[in-house]
């Protein structure tokens, strides 16, 4: 059916809905102008089933949850153009993902908030917070995908519903259902674990994930018997390849310790299912360790070299490490260079061989390959001397992924040392506006950014505006704060996640760098106080209380005229109090 045709139908359900119950209404929609500047700012197409939506219906109003949240059209965000990280088939980890290392990186870059969901209790009295994104790029384009908000509890989690009208429909076709009222997408009704073999392959994939996601992170509720057993006969005997990885992956995150249940699934038709089993074995303390071993020795000549991989891995098998290293295949070397740093931090006997072994892999025609070398080789950097200048000149490396693997290594190795800060120069001309940006927050970090002073004040007019306000941060973390032009420009700057960053690092100095009075920063902050975006406000009111004069009364006693946020109000008023003759607030 063509959208237009699903826009109609959507129309007249809402129509009925309207009709049947008091419904709130929708936002004006935005005109094709509007919409189609955005997506020129942003770098991006949005979905053509919300885009339509969005430019007929409405934007914002009714829908799941707490409602639809509308879409800020004169929103400026690099991030927006960003590759949204996890697909739809993808079995992540937010705390091993290296697309997720990088702070450049909004985790959620590449998607729009749709709805907000009402918070959870997970574990100890922690909230996890759901939210409903629609993907902008990548494999999930087009679809709904849940993902915590304060990127603590669960990883994202697809919705089944294949385009962002379908979602909206399925709120349509049961207007009533507590889920849709006021709860979370953890309650929605989706298929049964004993059904993951008959239901239709999103729905099965969602339902593993949910699971996981649940009981993954509650240490005081592991999961029962039948759950278990549940996940292994999907991980075995459901159609879908995509619900079988997904059921042997949930397995590993609903229990401490899941090796027995594990132990059929090494013998399972997908390499995907075996690879992920050997690791549930091997880190069971329920499994006898002469099985385990027999079980894995088997796996050493399985045809698909990622359960090999894994299986050396799981015996401390270097030998089948290096064989695979040369194996004239990339997968075959990409799947032994990922076990490579297990080996390196445990096995020092086999440190050296294998460090040696993944040398040549520098130079390797792929650039992943390349990449993946030097990611076993970081491993191995506080063991094995000669590692580090290998580090440092792949930070010359043609590709981005190497030079980034490269910096990662050495930004996050935790030196403070002239070795760390040597590369720092080649960084911050790195074309890689991610190098960029991640130097200069290491380099704030270690209070070194003097030594660059130079080179990252020149920062302060980069292309990229993320980058721009990494470099006032570093500067002024290191309490060297730029001419106060150039720094007040920053506070007004067009991309709003820069300008917080900017305004978040400006209220950090306050205290030992504060804005001079009446300056250029200062009146700034003042203008900041009209902004729309309230958490704009709040940071530039907390910022102004160690500044603010009785000559700015008016502009205070203005701001709080105006505004309706009552922490915001607070800020204000206490300003006002202190710049009062008597102490004591003035204005409404």
């Amino acid at each position: 059916m063509m959208i237009e045709e699903r826009l109609a139908r959507a129309g007249a359900k809402l129509a009925a809905l309207r009709a049947d119950r008091d419904v709130p209404p929708f936002g004006p929609p935005l005109s094709e102008d509007r919409i189609a500047a955005f997506e020129r700012r942003n770098g991006i197409r949005l979905p053509d089933a919300y885009r339509r939506f969005v430019t007929v219906i409405g934007n914002g109003g009714p829908g799941p949850y707490r409602g639809l949240l509308a879409l800020d059209p004169d929103q400026h965000d690099p991030q927006l153009a960003g590759a949204f990280p996890f697909g739809p088939d993808d079995l992540p980890s937010l705390w091993t993902n290296e697309a997720t290392a990088w702070a450049y990186w909004d985790m959620y870059g590449g998607t729009v908030p749709l709805a907000s969901q009402h918070d959870i209790e997970w574990e100890y009295h922690e909230t996890a917070e759901p939210e409903s994104r629609l993907v902008l790029s990548g494999p999930g384009r087009g679809r709904v995908v849940m993902v915590d908000a304060s990127r603590d509890w669960f990883p994202p989690i697809y919705h089944p519903a294949h385009d962002f009208l379908a979602w909206y429909e399925e709120w349509l076709d049961d207007p009533s259902s507590r889920v849709h009222r006021h709860g979370s997408d953890f309650e929605r009704s989706g298929v049964r674990l004993d059904d993951l073999g008959d239901a239709d392959p999103d729905e099965a994939v969602r339902s593993a994930h949910v699971v996981a996601a649940r009981m993954g992170n509650r240490v005081t509720e592991q999961a029962p018997p039948d759950v278990c057993e549940a996940l292994v006969r999907a991980a075995l005997d459901a159609p879908s390849a995509r619900v079988r990885a997904a059921a042997a992956w949930a397995l590993g995150r609903v229990r401490r310790d899941v090796g027995r249940y594990a132990l059929p699934l090494l013998r399972g038709r997908d390499p995907r299912v075996r690879r992920i089993a050997v690791g549930h074995v091997a880190a069971s303390a329920e499994v006898d360790r002469a099985t385990a071993v027999t079980s894995f020795r088997g796996l050493l000549a399985d045809p698909e070299p990622g359960v090999r991989a894994a299986a050396a891995s799981a015996l401390r098998d270097a030998a089948v490490l290096r064989t695979l290293l040369a194996d004239p295949d990339s997968p075959a070397r990409l799947a032994a260079l990922e076990r490579v740093p297990a080996l390196v931090h445990g096995a020092a006997d086999d440190r050296d061989v294998l460090v040696r072994a993944v040398r040549p892999l520098l130079r390797d025609p792929d650039p992943d390959v390349r990449a993946a070398a030097v990611t076993a080789l970081g491993a191995a950097r506080d063991h094995v001397p000669w590692v580090r200048p290998m580090l440092h000149a792949a930070l010359t490396d043609p590709a981005v992924p190497v030079r980034r693997a490269a910096a990662l290594r050495l930004l996050r190795s935790g030196e403070r040392s002239a070795r760390r800060l040597q590369a720092a120069p080649v960084l911050l001309a790195d074309p890689d506006p991610v190098l960029r940006y991640e130097t200069l927050r290491g380099l704030g970090r270690d209070g070194r950014v003097r030594d660059w002073g130079a080179d990252a004040r020149a920062l302060l007019a980069d292309p990229d505006p993320q980058v721009r306000a990494a470099a006032l941060a570093a500067l002024l973390e290191a309490g060297a704060p730029p001419p106060e032009d150039a720094w007040a420009a920053l506070l007004a700057d067009p991309c709003g996640p820069a300008r917080h960053r900017a305004l978040g690092a400006t209220l950090h100095a306050a205290h030992h760098v504060p804005p001079r009075p009446g300056g250029p920063v200062h009146e700034a902050l003042h203008r900041t106080l009209d902004a729309p975006d309230r958490e704009l406000r709040s940071t530039a009111a907390f910022a102004l209380r160690r500044t603010c004069a009785a000559r700015c009364r008016p502009v205070i006693a203005a701001a709080l005229a105006r505004e309706d946020d009552r922490v915001v109000r607070y800020s204000l008023g206490e300003i006002l109090g202190a710049i009062s003759p008597d102490g004591t607030p003035a204005g409404p």
